[in-house]
C-alpha cells in the first residue's frame, strides 16, 4: 500500500504505525501515546498481563506443576517480582485452559480473619473472585448460600458470617478446604487461593495461635491434586526458616517450592 503511485491512496503515517503495532503485538494490548508500560516499583496485576515479559519459561513451568501439585510456594528475594509473576503471568496462563476463581489475600496483622472474610465474600458471590478471563468481561456470579454450622441459624449479616467462620477455622483450620471445594462445585470452576507476601505472617502478626491456625488452614486447603483447588503463596527467601519452624505441615509444603531468581541481562533486555 505504501508503494502505490497515487499519494492519496497510500496509508498515512499513523495508519502505518497502527498496522505495524498490530503485527508486533499479535493481538496483545499496546499502549496509547503517552502511556507508559513500566510499572516501576509497583506490582503487575492480572490486567497488566499483556505487557508482562521476561518470565515465559518460569510461567510455563509453574503452570504445568500446578496441574500435578495442589500447593506451591513461590520463593525469592525481595523485589524479584513474585507477586507480578503470579498475577500477570501464571494466573492468565491458567485461565487460558479453564475457568478459575482467584481468591487473593495478604496476611497482614490478622491473617485468619482475612481468610474468613475472603471465603465468605466468595461464597456469597461478591466481587473479587472472578471465574473468567478478566474482570471487565465477567458476568455477575450466582450468589451461593453460606452454610456455617448446621445446628446454628444462618448469620444475619456478613460480619456475623465472618465471625462464625473465623471461629470455625480457629478450632478446625482444615475446614478451609471444605469451603473452597464447595465454592468450586457451586461455581463450576477451579479455585486458586493466592496468599501474597506470606512474610507478613511473621512481620505483622503477633498472635502465635492465630499464626499456627492460619498455616494449618493454608497447608490443608488443597491437599489432593485431584480436587479443583490450588494454593499458591509467595514468600521472601529470608523467611524460609520462619516458615519451616511453623510445624510439620509447613515443612512438607517446602517440597513444592519454586525458586524465582533475579532476571539475568538477557531477560532484562527482553523486558525492556
Amino acid at each position: 500500500d505504501c508503494l502505490k503511485k497515487n499519494p492519496r491512496a497510500r496509508p498515512s503515517a499513523s495508519e502505518v504505525v497502527e498496522r505495524l503495532m498490530e503485527q508486533i503485538y499479535e493481538g496483545r494490548r499496546h499502549f496509547e501515546q503517552g502511556e507508559s508500560p513500566f510499572r516501576g516499583l509497583l506490582a503487575f496485576a492480572e490486567r497488566h498481563a499483556d505487557y508482562f515479559f521476561g518470565r515465559d519459561a518460569e510461567i510455563s513451568a509453574c503452570s504445568e506443576r500446578l496441574r500435578q501439585e495442589s500447593i506451591m510456594a513461590i520463593v525469592g528475594p525481595s523485589g524479584v517480582g513474585k507477586s507480578s509473576f503470579i498475577q500477570a503471568g501464571v494466573i492468565p496462563r491458567l485461565r487460558e485452559g479453564a475457568r478459575w476463581i482467584v481468591l487473593r489475600i495478604r496476611p497482614a496483622d490478622d491473617p485468619l480473619r482475612r481468610l474468613a472474610s475472603k471465603l465468605v465474600a466468595a461464597l456469597k458471590g461478591e466481587s473479587g473472585s472472578n471465574p473468567v478471563g478478566s474482570a471487565e468481561s465477567a458476568p455477575n456470579p450466582t450468589p451461593v448460600v453460606v452454610k456455617i454450622g448446621e445446628d446454628s441459624p444462618a448469620p444475619r449479616t456478613r460480619s456475623d458470617a465472618v465471625r462464625e467462620l473465623y471461629d470455625i477455622l480457629e478450632k478446625t483450620p482444615h475446614m478451609a478446604s471444605v469451603y473452597l471445594r464447595e465454592l468450586a462445585l457451586q461455581r463450576d470452576a477451579k479455585v486458586l487461593l493466592l496468599v501474597d507476601q506470606m512474610e507478613e505472617l511473621f512481620t505483622l502478626s503477633r498472635d502465635e495461635s492465630t499464626q499456627a491456625a492460619f498455616v494449618e488452614a493454608i497447608c490443608g486447603a488443597a491437599d489432593d491434586p485431584a480436587e479443583p483447588v490450588r494454593v499458591v503463596f509467595t514468600l521472601r527467601d529470608d523467611f524460609l526458616g520462619s516458615w519451616a519452624n511453623m510445624g510439620e505441615s509447613a515443612r512438607e509444603v517446602l517440597g513444592n517450592v519454586m525458586i524465582l531468581k533475579s532476571p539475568d541481562s538477557e531477560t532484562l533486555r527482553e523486558v525492556l
